[in-house]
């Protein structure tokens, strides 16, 4: 489909969502900004940024498959008037694939970024005439998230919300809390192109099914993005819904007909269905959509301080059990918050 039926069909839906045109936005200090929210043109970059995202998490599973093989890595820039400095003095830069630069600086490093690496193996630098090079220095500046109030350090010539390895997602808890953290730090768009598809991956699987090493099962994995709405209607600060290794195990427990792709039906719930308040748990949203001929129910909730946000439950509702809600919840109402 053409770019620009994709967007003509698109802009309505990303209009009633609150996601689309000028809105007046209050950050943490109480002042109010006009921004855009959405344009053809900012269309056009979440769509290449997805797209960018996407190619890189399977690049970095396909790197980590033929590592024994292709140890080294060589950043590849796109060397003309629209490189960005950095990226042009990043260029031809070989590390091993398990070098801590790449965690930082595998592309993409940018809106827009083109950059890529290419994996070789010991005879590619030696018949190239390549060797491996010193690790480039990575000065970091301070970037203040206006939703949130938050400062972190980003890598200079990196934009923020890119600088982690987003293929990263699947290896283990330091990489997902980082994760989280950055994610909450990105646009909307952006942060959703960050949790991408979690459910997709086989450490995800083990995760959610307890197998595999602790390792592999502990921390919190990020596996949708929350609207203002119901970030309001909890009081929470932090946008990405994060899975504990505790919840994932009474996931285990009393829904065990819950596969890890029905994970993937977290976002649409969140986006579509409709949406409560917990009366008797402030700090709880629970939403209810139905989905392949039966209701779905999820709860998520914020902690004490709003500081992180949680799925608590996913599973298939009892037909009656909307009907409850309907009648005994208060509805979160999504025009009054996004």
């Amino acid at each position: 489909m053409p770019f620009a039926e994709f967007a003509d069909e698109l802009e309505p839906l990303l209009r009633r969502k609150g996601w689309w045109g000028r809105q007046v936005i209050v950050g943490p200090d109480g002042t109010a900004e006009m921004v855009q929210l959405g344009s053809l043109s900012r269309l056009r970059t979440i769509l290449d940024t997805n797209l960018r995202m996407s190619y890189a998490r399977g690049r970095w599973e396909r790197i980590q498959r033929r590592a024994e093989r292709r140890p080294w890595l060589r950043y590849v820039a796109t060397l003309d008037d629209r490189t960005q400095p950095a990226h042009r003095a990043w260029h031809g830069t070989v590390l091993r694939h398990d070098d801590p630069w790449w965690r930082t600086h595998n592309p993409p490093n940018g809106w827009h970024c083109r950059c890529t690496v290419v994996q070789l193996s010991d005879r590619d630098l030696e018949r190239r005439g390549w060797s491996p090079s010193e690790r480039p220095p990575s000065p970091t500046r301070p970037w203040l998230n206006k939703r949130t109030g938050e400062v972190i350090q980003v890598p200079r010539g990196i934009d923020p919300g890119f600088q982690h390895n987003a293929g990263t997602v699947d290896l283990g808890a330091d990489a997902a809390n980082r994760l989280v953290a950055e994610t909450d730090a990105a646009p909307p768009a952006m942060a959703r192109a960050a949790v991408g598809t979690p459910w997709r991956s086989d450490r995800f699987r083990r995760f959610v099914a307890g197998r595999g090493p602790a390792t592999a099962r502990t921390g919190d994995w990020p596996v949708a993005v929350a609207g203002q709405a119901v970030l309001a209607a909890i009081a929470a600060r932090s946008r990405t819904v994060r899975l504990s290794d505790g919840t994932a195990t009474k996931q285990r427990e009393h829904h065990r007909d819950v596969a890890p792709t029905d994970y993937a039906r977290l976002q649409r719930i969140l986006d579509e269905g409709e949406l409560y308040r917990d009366r008797h748990s402030p700090r709880h949203a629970i939403a209810f959509i139905e989905m392949d001929g039966r209701p779905w129910r999820a709860v998520i909730k914020a902690t004490g301080d709003g500081s992180r946000t949680y799925l608590q439950t996913l599973h298939k509702a009892k037909p009656d059990d909307l009907a409850r809600a309907r009648k005994g919840l208060r509805r979160i109402d999504r025009e009054e918050g996004e």
